[in-house]
């Protein structure tokens, strides 16, 4: 598998990709980066890879490729570089013909994400409690910053799945230029059909939109 590389302006991102783990490894064997930790969250929503420093999962390293790629930043613009260890136990450095396409297709999402955190990429997510007491009131949500990027148009909006339910939310909630990994928290304002039965489910999308991308969360 070749490894993929993205650029804007002065930083970029880049992925170098072996065949052995589920694992996300970042420079700096020795230590824990919690930048590198925060830019790695959204490539992994299920949580189902390990994003750790080498030294943690695997074994202490010093003057890697990923350590010259983030320290060196006076010849060259700064790289946040990562190893993804991709497969199981049983798949070792050459994996058999069938496990190429399903390996292929589990990297597949982080791969798009890498793209989206080259440039302008924020995630709006849920604060609110699963269940609500009043007709009346507000849908919390936290907003963050992941790419490298800012941008000055970035908003939060509410649409319900069912309008009979939700039948109307107030406008939407507007960032500009938010700081790199700076959790927002904000809140939409809802009213629910007064014909609502008490313990009736209802469902909103969180939609998250910085003029280029729009994430949604149910």
């Amino acid at each position: 598998m070749q490894p993929g590389q993205l650029q804007r302006g002065t930083e970029l991102p880049y992925l170098q990709r072996p065949v052995s783990l589920s694992l996300e490894l970042y420079h700096n064997g020795y230590s824990r980066q919690y930048c590198f930790l925060e830019f790695l969250h959204p490539h992994d929503p299920g949580k189902q890879v390990h994003h750790r420093d080498p030294g943690a999962v695997l074994y202490n390293t010093n003057g890697d490729a990923n350590d010259w790629m983030y320290g060196d930043q006076s010849g060259k613009p700064k790289v946040y570089a990562y190893t993804p260890e991709t497969g199981n136990d049983l798949d070792g450095f050459w994996p058999f013909p069938d496990r190429i396409i399903p390996l292929c297709e589990e990297n597949m999402y982080q791969n798009l994400m890498m793209a989206h955190l080259a440039l302008e990429y924020d995630e709006a997510t849920n604060s609110s409690s699963a269940i609500v007491s009043e007709r009346q009131g507000y849908f919390k949500f936290n907003f963050e910053r992941y790419g490298l990027v800012g941008n000055a148009s970035n908003s939060v909006s509410i649409e319900p799945m069912d309008t009979t339910q939700i039948i109307q939310v107030g406008p939407a909630k507007n960032f500009s230029y938010p700081a790199q990994f700076v959790i927002k928290t904000d809140s939409i304002a809802y009213t629910l059909a007064p014909d609502m039965n008490i313990g009736t489910s209802f469902r909103y999308i969180l939609k998250c939109n910085n003029g280029l991308y729009t994430s949604a969360t149910q």
